[in-house]
């Protein structure tokens, strides 16, 4: 969930528990465990989006992970042995020029 989103939930739900507290047709007493229910069920509910949150993270990062050694095993080799041209590794001999003769 989004932190909009999150905070939006909460904040449903403390609203919904303060009108609950001044409708309520129980008693004190029975009002309580409905609430330490609620609340019981509701961090467990938050428990599992944080869990969830965190092992999505770590995919996240494990994907990321990969393509970065993909990509770095890719440019390790482009220049060790030069551009896929063939022509051995990169010198540094000057311009790269055309081999036509249009000029």
């Amino acid at each position: 969930m989004k932190n909009g989103t999150l905070l939006a939930f909460l904040a449903g739900t403390a609203i919904g528990a303060v009108a609950g507290l001044l409708l309520a047709p129980d008693s004190g007493t029975e009002t309580q465990r409905k609430l330490t229910n609620d609340i019981k069920r509701l961090q467990g509910e938050l428990d599992h989006q944080i869990v969830s949150g965190r092992d999505k993270i770590e995919n996240y990062k494990s994907m990321i992970k990969q393509k970065q050694d993909e990509l770095s095993g890719k440019f390790s080799s482009k220049t060790a042995t030069g551009p896929s041209t063939g022509h051995g590794p990169i010198t540094g001999q000057g311009p790269i020029t055309s081999s036509r003769d249009d000029a």
